[in-house]
């Protein structure tokens, strides 16, 4: 027997890649029992014991991207134009470049309009975006993001890979 599967739980299991169903090897479609995807949960140290604490566990997943100025990683394959965002103390400015494994570097354009807010450990962030050109070459580059007050620089990876080929990014 089965239990139902509220909305909040399913929708914390898909953040963390937690299957709420699957087909079995006689094609029977199964749906996965709350009880079994909180042990799961538990397992990846998250805490759904309770709706409280799925509520709070989506509150905290939400709010994990603003602690960080850059994400660690983006994958895309080669000649797509993606964007990165860039997580900011209000008023504080920010300047970045690619730095490409050749060693050449170029600068990043910060996308013009309205930027996301969000207040974090009572201090407001902003959401920049950074606009990643289509142009780069294959290879594994970083974007350093500097703030043009001065301070310390953040950097992540930047992975093109070809077009057609199966890359997983979380």
């Amino acid at each position: 027997m089965t239990d139902s599967l509220p909305a909040s739980l399913a929708e914390l299991a898909h953040a963390y890649s937690v299957a709420t169903e699957f087909w079995d090897w006689q094609g029977n479609h199964t749906q996965v029992s709350a009880d079994a995807i909180r042990a799961v949960l538990s397992a990846l140290d998250v805490d759904a014991s309770t709706e409280e604490s799925v509520s709070e566990a989506l509150a905290a997943l939400s709010e994990k991207p603003w602690h960080r100025v850059l994400p660690p990683v983006k994958t895309m394959p080669l000649g797509e134009r993606s964007i990165v965002p860039v997580h900011l103390n209000e008023g504080v400015t920010v300047s970045a470049r690619i730095i490409l494994e050749s060693g050449e570097e170029r600068a990043l354009r910060i996308v013009e309009g309205d930027h996301e807010t969000r207040e974090i450990d009572g201090q407001t962030k902003v959401k920049v975006l950074l606009t990643i050109p289509e142009d780069l070459p294959l290879g594994w580059h970083k974007i350093v993001a500097r703030p043009t007050e001065g301070g310390e620089a953040s950097s992540m990876t930047v992975v093109i890979y070809p077009r057609n080929q199966i890359c997983i990014q979380r």
